[in-house]
């Protein structure tokens, strides 16, 4: 995990998005992170740990505004 993660932040992992959930320190370098897949498919929820698991940043989503939400 060469980059911090944080909750919200969008990863690849098994060449698919998912966005993290929970961050939580496990042992001396490594994490557990909670993942949320964003596109159909299954499973809808994994727990990695990193390493040895890879996560990949991906570029954050665009903002979008929705006037309805006002």
């Amino acid at each position: 995990m060469p980059a911090p993660l944080y909750v919200g932040a969008r990863v690849e992992h098994r060449q698919q998005p998912w966005r993290v959930k929970r961050v939580q320190p496990a042992a001396e370098g490594h994490h557990l992170v909670e993942l949320e897949l964003l596109e159909p498919g299954e499973p809808r929820a994994l727990t990695v740990l990193a390493p040895p698991d890879e996560l990949a940043r991906l570029a954050p989503e665009a903002l979008r505004f929705d006037l309805q939400g006002f």
